[in-house]
């Protein structure tokens, strides 16, 4: 993700979905530095900085490691941020935070944070993630969210219709699964008529263009005229006669092949033509 930019010297800020110490050293070595939070159950953080009891509030602490800054601040009581930074190197606090006594790398991450919190919010707005013991699930449904963004920055940057993020969203989803319908209206069997039906418009036609014919709504169930004649009784079917229209049952029904019926329109046509 970062390799546009390595040996540049830029800084990168993150949440504490990204940060881990073996990354930010790994950074330093490609000259770039890091800030970002840090998990309270990561393993590499002291004890004091994760514990809470008995500190005051706007208080903060700070660890220093080969080039690294850790800090602790407590915004409010019985709750703390922590930070890690690389970019930083001493425990200087903000002047202007006033009474809050925020430190420099708190002011300095909540000023470059809005790219990260942007993403955070639109991949929560409308999330593809769902509940799962599977961690390679959970990793698959955040490049999902993630990707969502970065493809609808690319769509405005072509700069076509634009589009809120919820109908962009469903014109993407609706694109990602056209080639699935599109083979699975070619095999239609064993799936409710009315599904069928819908699916005829996304069927391939010959010069493969993708324009959508009308929604056709199954024909409606009506009494089959010969069993209310012969036995009196009302047996429904959704068939009907090919010349009179009227409604007909499978018991009442002859089938003919596609090859009689064209001989058969063929000669009814000649006959016709003759007179």
């Amino acid at each position: 993700m970062v390799e546009p930019i390595v040996g540049t010297g830029r800084n990168i800020t993150a949440d504490n979905w990204f940060t881990d110490v073996d990354l930010v050293d790994e950074l330093r070595k490609k000259k770039l530095s890091y800030v970002g939070t840090v998990r309270k159950n990561k393993s590499a953080l002291p004890p004091d900085f994760v514990n809470v009891k008995g500190r005051k509030q706007y208080s903060s602490m700070f660890a220093f490691n080969d080039g690294k800054v850790l800090v602790s601040y407590i915004p409010r009581e019985r709750k703390n941020v922590i930070l890690l930074s690389s970019l930083h190197n001493d425990s200087t606090i903000d002047p202007d935070s006033g009474e809050r006594k925020k430190p420099e790398i708190i002011t300095f991450y909540n000023q470059t944070k809005s790219g990260v919190d942007t993403a955070d919010q639109m991949c929560m707005t409308y999330s593809v993630s769902r509940n799962t013991k599977r961690w390679p699930m959970v990793i698959f449904f955040a490049m999902l969210n993630v990707g969502g963004i970065n493809s609808q920055v690319i769509y405005m940057c072509n700069e076509l219709q634009p589009l809120r993020r919820r109908m962009y969203l469903k014109k993407l989803a609706n694109e990602l699964v056209y080639g699935e319908l599109q083979r699975r209206s070619m095999k239609t069997t064993g799936i409710p008529s009315s599904l069928q039906v819908r699916l005829k418009r996304y069927r391939p036609s010959a010069d493969d263009d993708r324009e959508k014919s009308p929604t056709q709504e199954p024909p409606k169930r009506r009494k089959c005229i010969t069993c209310a004649a012969e036995t009196g009784h009302r047996r429904l079917s959704n068939y009907e006669c090919h010349d009179c229209h009227e409604a007909i049952c499978l018991s009442h029904a002859n089938m003919v092949c596609q090859g009689c019926t064209t001989t058969r329109q063929q000669i009814v046509e000649s006959e016709s033509e003759s007179d």
